[in-house]
C-alpha cells in the first residue's frame, strides 16, 4: 500500500492491497497490541491534531512493563477547523478523545502526551478563550 503514496505511481488498488489492509487492521485489534482497560493501572493518552484529522490513543502498561493499546479515537476535521492553528487542533483532539472515552476516564489521573509544545505552555502564559478552556 505504501507504494501507492509515491507521486510517480498511478493509484491502482489491488487484491494485494486489500490483503495488506486486512492484515494491518487485524494486527491493530489483536494481542499484544490491543488489550483490556484496567482501571487500576496508570492511564496514558497520546493525541494529535492536524488539518486532516484529530486522533487519540489510550494505552497502559502491563506488570512486565509491556505497553498495550486500550482504545483509539479519530475523526475528520470540519471545514472551519482547517483554518485553526496547530495548537487549537491538538487541544481539540485532546478534548474529543476525553469526551469520547469519558465513561472510563472520568475521575481518573491521566498522563497526556502531545507533540505540540504550545499546548503545554498556553495555560501558563495567557488567558484561554472559551473553546481552549
Amino acid at each position: 500500500m505504501r507504494e501507492l503514496l509515491k507521486k510517480e505511481i498511478t493509484f491502482n488498488w489491488t487484491k494485494e492491497c486489500t490483503a495488506e489492509l486486512e492484515d494491518l487492521k487485524s494486527a491493530l485489534i489483536s494481542k499484544p497490541i490491543l488489550g483490556p482497560f484496567d482501571e487500576n493501572n496508570d492511564i496514558y493518552l497520546t493525541v494529535d491534531g492536524s488539518k486532516l484529522g484529530l486522533g487519540g490513543h489510550i494505552f497502559q502498561k502491563r506488570p512486565n512493563g509491556e505497553i498495550y493499546t486500550c482504545a483509539y479515537y479519530s475523526s475528520a476535521t470540519t471545514k472551519s477547523q482547517h483554518n485553526w492553528p496547530s495548537y487549537a487542533l491538538e487541544m481539540q483532539a485532546l478534548a474529543m478523545t476525553l469526551k469520547h472515552y469519558e465513561y472510563i476516564l472520568l475521575h481518573k489521573t491521566i498522563n497526556v502526551f502531545t507533540d505540540n509544545a504550545v499546548v503545554v505552555q498556553l495555560a501558563k502564559h495567557r488567558p484561554m478563550n472559551a473553546r481552549e478552556a
